[in-house]
């Protein structure tokens, strides 16, 4: 699970342009209380709280990475 912080590179970016390993997916989006099930769409926004699934965790510290970091 990742909270999004407003400093961090995802803040209003769609999740495919996040371009995540093959093997991880956000399966749920905790947004003010509501729950969404994402799309490669979906835009992320400060605060938002991301259940997220890899298969391994070099794929899960990829997407950190790339949550927080441009690269």
């Amino acid at each position: 699970e990742f909270t999004i912080l407003p400093h961090f590179y995802a803040v209003n970016r769609r999740i495919v342009d996040l371009h995540f390993p093959r093997s991880a997916f956000i399966v749920m989006i905790r947004r003010k209380g509501d729950f969404i099930r994402p799309g490669g769409s979906t835009e992320i926004e400060a605060h938002d709280e991301l259940i997220v699934l890899a298969d391994s965790p070099v794929d899960f510290q990829l997407v950190s990475d790339r949550l927080r970091n441009s690269t």
